[in-house]
């Protein structure tokens, strides 16, 4: 029996994608302090799909789907690498800054306590602690799902994300305390699939999720003007959660193909692309400020659409030769 695919996940992949976009390209101060705490909800929000894709019912399926998870996250990498990395090294020659400094800076002990630790990995671009996080935590969960330790981690996730939020709340570690695969990815990625095994989104009343996302915006807006921006607070959780019970709700619903579509294979683009077009524009320019800086958000956000539509493009006509050719 083939399960329908559910489209309201890949509908609001595209909001998620261009949050994120907003996190690493900012407006002028001080709304961006705002617009990023409210855009953070991105990244707890695709753990939790992550995690809810993992999960099933049956051993043999369950260690499947891991694996495949794991292969999607090991090829995302390898191209944020390649696509970042060269990005990078172009914005500092622009910066007149020497490839042997840059070097230098980043194979200190330091960096690499930073990198193996917390997963921040700045020297290749903004997005890849994000999936380096999320290698780490699918590798410990397969590993405890294996030797039946599951239950454990399904117990010890809440405090995980509990501890997290106190850790930049309370004690104002920088963000990278938090933001890594020990206090976000994996209990994040391991409620996904409590939740999927559990059901719990799908027994919520409709309008629970509406009051989780209403609620976790103002609580967000709230602790940014207490405690300033924090990387993950209690309202980005909620509204995470919000999105998610809207998404996991929504199974069923009919949208149209181009839009299920653009967010099934363009927002992986533009989450791969966005940093490196930042890198190199803001070498050459400088960081924007007044209308500008307003504008480039938008302009990096179009670009990227842009370059997503292309290889929406170029997959569509491949596939197309491939269909023509079997004939």
């Amino acid at each position: 029996m083939t399960i329908k695919r559910n489209e309201t996940i890949d509908v609001l992949r595209i909001p998620a994608s261009v949050a994120v976009l907003f996190c690493h390209v900012s407006f002028p101060a001080p709304v961006d302090d705002y617009t990023v705490a409210v855009c953070r909800y991105a990244v707890p929000f695709f753990y939790l799909v992550t995690g809810w894709f993992l999960w099933r019912e049956d051993e043999v399926r369950g260690r499947r789907a891991m694996l495949r998870s794991l292969r999607t996250t090991l090829r995302m990498l390898f191209m944020a690498t390649v696509i970042s990395l060269p990005a990078t090294m172009i914005g500092n020659l622009i910066k007149g800054k020497p490839f042997q400094v840059w070097l230098d800076h980043y194979r200190t002990p330091e960096t690499l306590h930073e990198f193996l630790l917390y997963n921040r990995s700045t020297f290749i671009s903004s997005i890849t602690w994000y999936l380096f996080a999320l290698l780490y935590a699918q590798v410990i969960y397969l590993v405890l799902v294996r030797i039946r330790l599951r239950p454990l981690l399904c117990a010890l996730s809440p405090v995980l994300l509990a501890a997290g939020v106190y850790r930049v709340s309370v004690l104002h570690l920088p963000w990278y305390y938090t933001g890594n695969w020990l206090y976000t990815a994996l209990p994040l990625l391991v409620l996904g699939t409590v939740l999927r095994e559990r059901g719990w989104c799908q027994k919520l009343p409709a309008w629970s999720a509406w009051v989780m996302v209403v609620l976790g915006t103002g609580l967000t807006l709230w602790e940014t003007s207490w405690n300033g921006q924090r990387f993950l607070t209690v309202g980005v959780l909620m509204l995470a959660f919000g999105m998610f019970t809207l998404a996991i709700q929504g199974w069923g619903m009919q949208w149209k193909s181009w839009l299920t579509r653009f967010g099934r294979e363009a927002t992986p683009v533009i989450f791969l692309v966005h940093c490196p077009l930042r890198e190199m524009i803001y070498a050459w320019t400088g960081k924007p400020e007044g209308v500008l800086g307003w504008q480039m958000p938008f302009v990096i956000l179009d670009l990227s659409v842009v370059i997503a539509l292309v290889v929406m493009l170029v997959r569509a006509v491949t596939r197309e030769l491939k269909r023509v050719q079997m004939l």
